[in-house]
């Protein structure tokens, strides 16, 4: 059967069609989406490939943090092993450059789920954590994370921030959130209607 359209999600997902679309998918259209901008920073794709991409910021994340918590000397950094879980320490690292003298920094990078909350129950009450992604550990132990977040939110003694807004309200306090249900929708728009040939290299770099 003919395929008029490949929806991709993830940059994952995106790096398997670069690699095999010839062989699977040619000339057919691509809609990429859930791809972090910086995971396609200085690549090019054919002229029917295209999508949407999403800016996970953290800086911002942090920056309500520093608000909300003026008296904070302390940041925790909570991430996975999982290679879509290393994209966030690179944006960690860059957006606490201008703040490097005023905290004190603590990495808690693929740590077991049952470290990671002893860790964090007894941490200080004016620390300030920032819950990235955890979809693996160094153990080879797989999670979702949004299950993550909402098990280091009942042993946290301090505020935990985020980036996903799936995690508000069960797992995170706030933070400069992704609405992925809103860039869902918005990735639909792009794919509906966007069959092969002209019209749809155009609808796609649109």
């Amino acid at each position: 059967a003919r395929v008029d359209l490949v929806m991709v999600a993830s940059s994952v997902a995106l790096d398997f069609v670069t690699r095999n679309r010839s062989l699977l998918w040619p000339n057919t259209p691509v809609v990429y989406y859930g791809v972090s901008d910086r995971r396609i920073e200085g690549k090019s794709f054919d002229a029917d490939v295209g999508g949407l991409t999403i800016h996970f910021d953290v800086a911002g994340t942090l920056a309500l943090a520093m608000q909300l918590q003026p008296n904070a000397t302390h940041i925790v950094y909570v991430g996975g092993a999982a290679k879509y879980d290393q994209v966030f320490e690179p944006l960690f690292q860059e957006a606490m450059q201008p703040h490097a003298s005023q905290y004190r920094v603590t990495k808690l990078i693929g740590l077991p789920l049952a470290t990671l909350t002893q860790e964090l129950a007894r941490l200080p009450v004016d620390s300030i954590v920032l819950d990235t992604s955890m979809f693996l550990d160094q153990t080879g132990e797989r999670y979702v994370p949004a299950d993550v977040a909402r098990s280091l939110s009942e042993s946290s003694t301090a505020p935990i921030y985020g980036v996903f807004g799936s995690h508000l309200g069960d797992g995170i306090l706030g933070g400069s959130v992704v609405d992925f249900e809103e860039h869902g929708k918005l990735a639909g728009l792009r794919g509906h209607g966007s069959g092969r040939g002209a019209d749809a290299r155009k609808r796609l770099r649109g």
